[in-house]
């Protein structure tokens, strides 16, 4: 398996878990790239049913039942708000329509509620009731894709199977014939070379996945578009739902997404010509989502000040034949070439789905591979909570849905003082970062930062000012040593002003 994101994580789970023997290298860490950048909802892509891709739409409201039905913690429902204006590129009547075909694909007569406009400022406060049409309200879901990838690697690594980060696929090891037999890969630090001989080598790094396919000469398929985002603390968006909105100057979709404390706006579709590694939200991008929030929430007096950080990702689309981005199918794709299996495209909410797809695939290009039942859960099932707990019950609930079992032993061990929230408004304790640095193979500060505990997007700065208080905690499970650790900081700070920092040309033009 090549590449470290969810779709690779899936399929290296599902292998594991009919028996076969799965090795999976990715050239970063785990979900860097677009799994740790998207906009972190499940959802049954309402979006797309007004696009004519019913398949997609069926498959990701079953696979989201799933996933609410396993993931307990760290997939949760969550309320959804639809606004619509007189001048959007669509009618109330037909969003109405829409949400109940919506509703008879999950099953039901109807899902939604049309919110009256004495209770909009009630249901989300600060929304501009001029022009409004109707404000439905219906459910979605919410998760942290990175530590979803990290669960699905961990239930996979549980089956024995290996997960390697900052390991590159640097080849592909082909017959004379020229069917690829395995990959040359080399570790990113010591540069150490070896060569691995499979019976299936898959190609799952996502928007990376046509330099690989580049090996056998193959043309290039994907189209990639760039998502960004903007983080706003969540106390100047007081929002305890997704607030979803047209902008008024595009017709383009931007949502508001409480999560962990902050408010993510989203997002953008625009083709991304530049590097695929880090990339970065243009200031048009930045401009474009803060200027339709201060559209539809003008008594907020929001400003680019109020942006604390932004994120972009990029997304592995196969559609390179419609001209709008934000109408791009994102279907998956699943290509059989010269013994080389490619799985790209799709979404967060159906990696199952995918994995499911791609060990199919398999089974019928290779000989001997055992059959995979569609109707497997994507998440293995917690068991139930016992009574007599020692410790709060969504202490318990957020330990076992992040770290397994092994994970919640050790909280039950841990010194209460280490089970104290870090700071203030987060549940993040020094035990769950002495468990990640212990166990989940932190290379850098950036992992844990970014996508171990989400601090680098939750907390201002990206949580520069809290590294003197873990250091003691990092430092001394990852044996790092006095230059280390400072190499590391000013790693760290540099990255993430470069990628997630508001641009200082934006910043001293609002000022």
């Amino acid at each position: 398996m090549i590449g470290g994101g969810i779709t690779g994580a899936g399929i290296l789970r599902e292998a594991a878990r009919v028996g076969l023997r799965a090795l999976l290298v990715e050239q970063n860490d785990f979900a860097s790239g677009t799994s740790s950048r998207s906009s972190n909802l499940i959802h049954g892509g309402l979006r797309y049913l007004a696009q004519g891709q019913l398949g997609l739409v069926r498959e990701s409201i079953r696979e989201r039942a799933r996933l609410l039905l396993a993931g307990t913690s760290l997939v949760e429902r969550m309320g959804y708000l639809l606004a619509v204006y007189r001048k959007d590129p669509a009618s109330a009547r037909t969003f109405a329509i829409g949400l109940r075909l919506y509703a008879l694909l999950h099953g039901r007569w109807q899902m939604h509620r049309t919110v009256p406009e004495s209770a909009v400022g009630l249901r989300a406060p600060g929304l501009s009731v001029e022009g409004l049409a109707a404000l439905f309200e219906y459910d979605e879901s919410l998760t942290d894709d990175a530590r979803l990838v990290l669960r699905v690697l961990r239930e996979a690594t549980d089956l024995d199977a290996v997960a390697l980060n900052y390991t590159r696929a640097v080849g592909l090891v082909r017959s004379e014939w020229g069917e690829v037999l395995g990959a040359v890969v080399e570790d990113c630090e010591s540069g150490q070379r070896a060569e691995l001989i499979a019976r299936a080598v898959v190609n799952a790094s996502g928007a990376w996945a046509d330099d690989l396919r580049s090996h056998l000469n193959l043309p290039a398929h994907l189209r990639p578009l760039r998502g960004s985002h903007l983080v706003l603390p969540g106390w100047r968006l007081r929002q305890g739902q997704v607030v979803s909105f047209f902008h008024p100057h595009t017709g383009r979709p931007i949502f508001c997404v409480p999560w962990q404390g902050v408010m993510l706006v989203g997002t953008t579709d625009v083709e991304h010509m530049g590097p695929l590694e880090d990339p970065l939200a243009s200031p048009q991008e930045i401009e474009f989502l803060l200027t339709g929030l201060q559209a539809r929430f003008p008594g907020l007096n929001l400003t680019m000040g109020d942006v604390q950080a932004v994120y972009a990702g990029v997304r592995p689309v196969t559609d390179v034949s419609t001209a709008d981005p934000t109408r791009a199918s994102r279907e998956q794709a699943v290509w059989f070439e010269s013994g080389l299996l490619t799985v790209t495209g799709g979404k967060l909410t159906t990696f199952h789905a995918q994995a499911v797809s791609a060990l199919q695939a398999l089974r019928r290009n290779r000989r001997g591979f055992p059959p995979v039942l569609r109707n497997s859960p994507a998440l293995n099932p917690l068991p139930p909570l016992p009574a007599d707990l020692p410790l709060d019950r969504r202490l318990v609930q957020r330990w076992r849905a992040r770290y397994g079992l092994d994970g919640l032993d050790f909280a039950l061990r841990a010194p209460a003082e280490e089970l104290q929230p870090m700071i203030e408004g987060s549940p993040i304790t020094f035990a769950e970062l002495r468990w990640i640095a212990r166990q989940e193979s932190v290379r850098h500060l950036d992992d844990l930062m970014l996508r171990r505990v989400r601090l680098g997007l939750t907390v201002p700065q990206g949580g520069v000012g809290l590294l003197k208080n873990i250091a003691p905690v990092v430092r001394s499970e990852l044996s790092w040593n006095d230059d280390h650790w400072q190499d590391e900081v000013a790693r760290y700070a540099a990255l993430w002003q470069r990628f997630y920092g508001v641009p200082a040309s934006l910043l001293s033009s609002s000022a």
